[in-house]
């Protein structure tokens, strides 16, 4: 069973949590997603997350850090938002597989062209997967998700893990 942790705002976690379930289910895929908040994190960190998706800025109290830095540590893959997160290196010492997504040149999965319904996302870079395959550079068209472009890169990074 895969569990996913998610991080993203109120606004979002129904979309977000509503299309995973549909691409999780379509690639067979058992899951639990689990939001990670300020509230719960508490009870998180003895769950070794397969992948956490970061879709909003981290405003955790500074005495809760370490446990969300702890559970980042135990992931495999993190999935980061590289408009809001510009310096994640820095910022987390993790050795879980890291894809970016977002607008910007640096982020691993982004957008060659988007248009009212679609989206024509770019996977710039190689992604290493941790049974010694890799996903190559290459485009993939997708449907706007919820009406956000956000939610559909995070999600389209979690199809291309479990495919």
């Amino acid at each position: 069973m895969a569990f996913i942790g998610i991080i993203t705002s109120t606004k979002n976690e129904e979309t977000l949590k509503k299309t995973l379930v549909k691409t999780l289910k379509n690639c067979n895929v058992k899951h639990n997603l689990i939001i990670i908040n300020e509230e719960n994190i508490d009870n998180m960190k003895n769950i070794k997350f397969n992948s956490i998706i970061m879709n909003k800025e981290n405003n955790i109290e500074e005495n809760k850090k370490d446990i969300l830095n702890q559970i980042i540590n135990n992931t495999k893959y993190l999935i980061i938002n590289s408009d809001i997160y510009t310096n994640k290196d820095e910022q987390y010492n993790s050795n879980a597989t890291i894809i970016t997504y977002g607008y910007n040149l640096d982020a691993t999965l982004t957008t060659s062209s988007v248009s009212d319904e679609e989206v024509l996302l770019c996977i710039q870079r190689d992604i290493q997967l941790g049974d010694k395959t890799k996903i190559e550079p290459k485009e993939i068209y997708s449907h706007i998700l919820g009406k956000d472009v956000y939610n559909t890169m995070a999600n389209n990074a979690v199809r291309l893990l479990y495919k």
